[in-house]
């Protein structure tokens, strides 16, 4: 583990961030409240995988996050995704965006020819 501290601090902030209280996590986790408060207050060094992938899911987020922080792996950032939205229209007019299909780059006569298409199919579903 990377630092427990840090660690039970990321939890805490991310339970809160939630609204969620140390009852609500222990509940929608399956993870007791007493070891969720020390571990929160860093006194619990080196949860198991499975506990940590409790606490992930009941705080509803990636386990690869939460095995991160715990210091259990490293990430690769550059390829990581976040469930975000992806805004296709501003992805293919930003030219300074990474755009591939598949393996390959997309050029900046492919982005408007791919604009073109997707603002006909729009077009026709109105």
């Amino acid at each position: 583990m990377r630092d427990a501290k840090k660690f039970g601090a990321y939890i805490k902030f991310q339970r809160k961030k939630k609204d969620m209280t140390l009852t609500d996590l222990a509940n929608k986790s399956g993870v007791d409240q007493s070891y969720l408060s020390r571990l929160e207050r860093g006194e619990k060094e080196n949860p198991s995988a499975d506990i940590l992938a409790k606490i992930a899911d009941g705080l509803e987020e990636k386990r690869e996050l939460i095995f991160y922080a715990a210091g259990y792996i490293d990430l690769d950032f550059d390829n990581l995704t976040i469930d975000q939205p992806v805004d296709i229209k501003q992805m293919l007019s930003d030219k300074e965006s990474n755009a591939h299909w598949g393996n390959h780059p997309l050029t900046e006569e492919e982005r408007k020819t791919l604009q073109r298409v997707i603002q006909a199919i729009l077009a026709r579903e109105e």
